[in-house]
Formats: C-alpha cells, structure tokens, sequence
C-alpha cells in the first residue's frame, strides 16, 4: 500500500508555499547526493515534481524561490511546456528573464524527467557565480541522467481492487477470458515502452550555444567534437585529421591555448539563417586579437562557416 511522503510546510513572506522532504532517506527512492558529487562548489541542484497541480521541491533549503516572476520559475515553465532541456548561458543578458528580479544563478540548465510522453519532474543544475559555466555536451550529460531517474519518480501502483463475487460471476469472467484462446490463441504481449530520453538536438540549438559548444571543445582539446560543429563544405573541404592538426598549431601560436579560458561569446548580428559572433578576450588575456565567427543554419542545424582550422578567424 502506497504511504504518504512525510513533508514539512516551509512558508516565506515573498515566496511560494512549498512542500519539502529534509532526506534522500525520507524519501526512499532519489538520492540527489549521488548527483551532487558531480557539481563544482560553486554548483547545486533541486530536483522538482508534480504534486497537487503544483511543483515541490527536494531541496531542504529555504533559498529556492519559486515565486511568480522568478527567473526559476520562467526556466522551469518552458522546460514544463515544451518536454525539452533548456540551458541559460548568463541570465544577466538573457532575454528571457529581462522582465524577473535579478536572478539568483548566473548560468543553469534544466532537464524533464519523462516517462513516455508524460513529464514525472524536472532537474535544475545551477551556477550562481559563472556565466557560460555549461556548455551543449554538459547538457546532454545531464539531459541523460535526468532520464536515468525517471523510475525513481513513478508513482507507485495502486493496489488492486477486491474482486471477490459470487461463484456463478467468477466462473463467468473464466469463461469471457477463455474465448480469445478458442478463437485465435493467445494474443501477443504488449511491447514495454522503453524510457524516453528526450535531449536537445543540434538542429534545435541556437546559434550562441553552438559558438559556445565549439569554444568548450578548443578549451577541452575536444577538437572531434568541434569538428562536428563545422558546415557540411567546410567537413568536405577539410578532413578531420587535417582540421585537428591545423587547429592545434594555430592554438599552439600567440599564446591563444592560455587565453581561452578568458574568452566568451558575443552575438553581434543574428538573422534566421546568419549568425556573426565574436570571440571576446577578457581579463588577462584583453590583449590578444578579438575573433569573429560566422554560423549558417544548416537542416542539420547551426554550423560554424570560418573558425579556427577552418578559415580565417
């Protein structure tokens, strides 16, 4: 028989009332602290689901606010709306939370847990402190583990109904089950829905977080996975072992290796089609050239035209 999750009312002046459990223990099936070892200090995670038409939380916090207005509960609506992963670069500049109070994360991203076609509950991965601390792999990383803990959030089953009748009644019911084998044999097992792991494609990734991708596969030295981000002529053109080895000499000259880690992305000009960025250094390396980037929208998705190791930069 199913119980009851024991919870504890957290009530605040300017927030949302939410109901919380205090442990993984409490409640006997997710434990966020296996998922917490992957996050940096600066890093947490809630993990959210439906309960009474509303979302609760398992943080046992008092700092989640979820109030009407709130850059939290504008991500957690469209991830809600559209069964889609969502990602925030820097909330400071994103337009989606120009009309909230400042929000209290700088970058997060945000996953569905799904069971077939229905949304069990939503994991949000925040960083309070960097912009641009995710990136399109990471996304798909945590899109995948969000999957992994749909079982843990599925309701239990309710127990079955007494059917206990007369004996004429049961010997009835023997009866209608009896007839599908007299007149076709046994009918064949309904097929178990695999889990659905619904993740961010490519094609559905805007321009920036493309940029941003092909940025973090240079730090990283993922140079494979950078290569993928070119168009399909620059791919023609130019070979991955070829792209790979003029990538790497041209970070290896100027000290551009060292100074990736002060870069970030700037959208300069945006069209459906056409997307220019530049590659802005900040901080100790603001000396070095400033990069531009030009993305085309392939029916792939988003691809980088001219990038390091594939034109002029």
């Amino acid at each position: 028989m199913a119980t009851s999750l024991p919870f504890h009312d957290l009530e605040q002046s300017s927030k949302k009332k939410c109901r919380i459990w205090t442990s993984p223990a409490e409640h006997g099936k997710v434990d966020p602290g296996q998922l917490q070892s992957l996050l940096q200090p600066e890093q947490k995670l809630i993990l959210l689901y439906r309960e009474g038409g509303q979302w609760q939380t398992s943080s046992s916090g008092s700092d989640w606010d979820f109030s009407n207005g709130s850059a939290r509960l504008v991500l957690i609506q469209e991830v809600d709306r559209e069964r889609q992963p969502a990602i925030v670069m820097d909330a400071h500049q994103d337009e989606r939370f120009l009309t909230c109070p400042l929000a209290p994360f700088r970058s997060a991203l945000c996953c569905p847990i799904l069971d077939g076609g229905s949304l069990l509950g939503l994991l949000l991965v925040e960083d309070r402190k960097s912009a641009r601390a995710f990136n399109f792999e990471q996304l798909q990383s945590w899109a995948s583990r969000s999957a992994q803990l749909a079982p843990s959030l599925k309701p239990e089953p309710t127990p079955p109904l007494d059917l206990r009748k007369p004996l004429a009644l049961s010997g009835l019911a023997l009866l209608l089950l009896a007839i599908p084998f007299w007149f076709g044999g046994p009918k064949e097992k309904p097929q178990q829905r695999q889990a659905q792991v619904n993740t961010l494609s490519r094609q559905e990734m805007p321009a920036a977080t493309v940029a941003e991708s092909y940025l973090a596969g240079l730090r990283s030295g993922n140079l494979n996975g950078a290569y993928r981000l070119l168009t399909s002529a620059s791919q023609k053109s130019l070979s991955e072992a070829l792209f790979i080895e003029r990538t790497r000499g041209w970070l290896a000259a100027s000290d551009r290796a060292w100074g990736l880690k002060f870069r970030q992305i700037k959208v300069i000009r945006a069209g459906p089609t056409l997307c220019q960025v530049q590659v802005v250094p900040q901080g100790q390396a603001s000396k070095q050239e400033l990069w531009t980037w030009d993305l085309v929208r392939e029916e792939s998705g988003w691809r980088l035209k001219n990038a390091p190791g594939a034109g002029e930069s």
